[in-house]
């Protein structure tokens, strides 16, 4: 994903999608990291992270499938006289639409996945929900 995101990240029409994508793959690392560090020291607890981590995860992999054929239509749709403009039309914006209505996971998203449990407030401001706000 890293190549693809450095090889598109110029592209004319879906550059910026790249880029954002680019960034919340950084940051799924980023906490894929804090999540084994926390299976060392919460060996029940970490184990109810997975899901909404896993969820983010599929949607960057979809956007990424998405964004690949997408380049590869425009690159087609570049060419003069491709008697299935339509087809390619249609994965370009494909692609589009699913990142408007599925945007790569930011990291507000994954805010209350590393909060602290603390008295009666459920999420305390502390911790790792700083570091990982701090990514936006």
């Amino acid at each position: 994903m890293d190549k693809f995101c450095q090889q598109n990240g110029a592209h004319p029409r879906l550059g910026v999608k790249v880029r954002v994508l680019s960034g919340a793959a950084k940051r799924i690392c980023e906490i894929a990291r804090k999540m084994n560090a926390r299976q060392k020291t919460d060996t029940l607890q970490w184990a109810s992270y997975t899901y909404p981590a896993l969820t983010g995860l599929s949607e960057i992999f979809i956007t990424w499938r998405l964004l690949d054929m997408a380049i590869i239509a425009d690159r087609r749709l570049n060419r003069s006289g491709d008697a299935k403009d339509d087809f390619y039309q249609g994965k370009v914006l494909q692609a589009t639409l699913f990142f408007r209505y599925y945007p790569p996971p930011g990291p507000g998203r994954y805010g209350n996945l590393f909060a602290e449990r603390s008295g009666n407030n459920r999420y305390a401001a502390g911790g790792i929900l700083k570091e990982v706000n701090r990514w936006g």
